[in-house]
């Protein structure tokens, strides 16, 4: 009736304790660990070429997003979206679409 009884805590330390040297075994073995990932720098430096670059990638295609203009160019979507915001403040890009989370442009 009282359910299941818990397991001693020297059983608990004991499994710990193995998992603790599998996973040093398996880092050990591949030299890195799985927990460690590594991010591509993804700063810029907004200069004449980006914004080139960025008007080159939307003459290419109708529309363009921010998601897609940082996949294209390898930069941060928060920096994509304030590129695509100036080129539109600017009269370059037309803005199509814009709801809570992303925003649609086009070329004029």
């Amino acid at each position: 009736m009282g359910g299941t009884s818990k397991k001693p805590i020297s059983n608990m330390e004991k499994r710990m304790r193995k998992l603790q040297e599998e996973s040093a075994k398996k880092e050990k073995k591949t030299g890195q660990s799985k927990n460690v990932k590594e991010n591509p720098n993804k700063t810029v430096q907004v200069d004449e070429g980006v914004i080139e670059r960025v008007k080159g990638e939307i003459s290419k295609e109708s529309y363009i997003t921010p998601y897609a203009l940082a996949n294209r160019l390898g930069i941060s979507i928060s920096a994509s979206k304030h590129l695509l915001n100036d080129l539109y403040k600017r009269g370059e890009i037309k803005l199509v679409s814009k709801t809570r989370r992303v925003a649609l442009y086009s070329n004029n």
